[in-house]
């Protein structure tokens, strides 16, 4: 049996905080590498534009730039990158059936976060 899988993060102070990973966080670490820089527990208040330009993009660790909530995540804030973002966007737009996918995400794409 494995054990449980945890995750650290050392304080300014030098101490090391530990906690234990879910099921889905421990599955995550094996298939996006980059999950492993960011604080798994997400944010249940918007970040600030501030604190959203520290911190890696959830998906590919580029640097982030937007956020997304989504309710079956707890309703947790995560940062993503404008790239990652105009993905999001468009599987959205095809999971709801919209006509013109392609031009809407090309539209979206242009305009500044």
């Amino acid at each position: 049996m494995m054990g449980t899988m945890l995750a650290q993060q050392t304080t300014g102070k030098g101490n090391t905080l530990a906690w234990p990973l879910s099921t889905w966080q421990t599955e995550l670490l094996w298939v996006v590498p980059s999950v492993r820089t960011w604080r798994l527990h997400g944010r249940r208040k918007p970040y600030t534009e501030a604190g959203l330009r520290r911190l890696p993009c959830v998906r590919c660790g580029e640097k982030a730039a937007l956020q997304w909530q989504t309710c079956a995540d707890e309703g947790l804030y995560r940062p993503v990158c404008r790239g990652c973002d105009i993905l999001l966007n468009q599987k959205a737009l095809e999971f709801l059936g919209f006509p013109d996918v392609a031009a809407q995400i090309a539209k979206y794409a242009t305009r500044k976060p």
